[in-house]
């Protein structure tokens, strides 16, 4: 049998050159969105959430992040009613500040909320005061720099948060008035009679017409030689709770010999004569 041609093979073609991986797209609203949707589920998963939108604050840069983020905030501080999804977005704002560490970001956020603290809406004003106040405990205190010089940008922020909690403590609205302590107490000398943010916290405990607010400063302000007196005093509080949390306060923080006589007669007399069975 006549043999079949063979065919010509064609040389082989040369090896293509890699090519370079496509560029990551820039992140998105939906990128942020995405994160604080998956926020809600689990405060398991914040650390690890934090770090990612870490990684989107950085690409997008602070304050584009900043704008889209609060654009995705604010239809959250109209929710009026307590609401599990919300507070966990809200607590994951603190996480993410955390792992944050930029000064700048915290600080353009904190503005914002202050400038809702203005708001008509009181649900609005009082949403505010609650990030503001998670805001507040990722940002060094004052004490941590006393060997450094002041940071000029800081202590202009400190300034507006006292102003602003200042307005929010006279607040119609009781919420709006306790939840202003949670973002003003960092902020008091504890030990500075003349200190203005203590002053006026030591006011509202004193003066305050809602049990509530008074119960609130009298769980963050700290226990020293000046505020003792104040703290003594709430021990004939016309609410039951207000009187059982002072003495609570007075035996964790400090031991019955400090007192004076006169305070330890005080004390005494108060607790004996209190008809209450708790």
């Amino acid at each position: 049998m006549p043999r079949k041609a063979r065919t010509a093979q064609a040389p082989a073609s040369a090896p293509k050159p890699p090519t370079a991986p496509a560029p990551l797209a820039a992140p998105t609203a939906d990128d942020i969105r995405g994160v604080l949707d998956a926020s809600q589920d689990s405060t398991a998963t914040h650390k690890q959430l934090a770090k990612k939108l870490s990684a989107i604050c950085e690409r997008m840069g602070s304050k584009n992040f900043t704008a889209a983020l609060v654009t995705l905030i604010q239809p959250l501080l109209l929710v009026s009613k307590k609401h599990r999804g919300v507070e966990k977005v809200f607590r994951f704002l603190r996480v993410f500040c955390l792992e944050l560490q930029e000064e700048e970001t915290i600080t353009d956020l904190i503005n914002v909320c202050l400038d809702f603290c203005r708001a008509r809406d009181k649900t609005v004003r009082y949403r505010a005061c609650e990030v503001t106040s998670h805001l507040m405990d990722t940002l060094p205190c004052e004490d941590e720099d006393d060997e450094e010089e002041e940071d000029p940008h800081r202590a202009a922020l400190y300034n507006k948060v006292i102003e602003t909690m200042k307005r929010c403590l006279m607040d119609s609205a009781v919420k709006v008035r306790s939840m202003s302590v949670n973002a003003l107490y960092r902020l008091h000398e504890a030990d500075d009679p003349e200190d203005d943010v203590l002053q006026v916290l030591m006011l509202a405990m004193a003066e305050d017409a809602c049990p509530e607010v008074r119960r609130q400063v009298l769980k963050r302000v700290m226990v020293s030689p000046v505020t003792l007196p104040h703290i003594l005093r709430m021990s004939r509080d016309v609410c039951t709770e207000n009187r059982k949390l002072t003495y609570t306060i007075i035996k964790k923080s400090i031991a019955f010999t400090k007192f004076t006589i006169h305070q330890r007669v005080l004390l005494l007399r108060d607790g004996l004569a209190d008809r209450d069975a708790g």
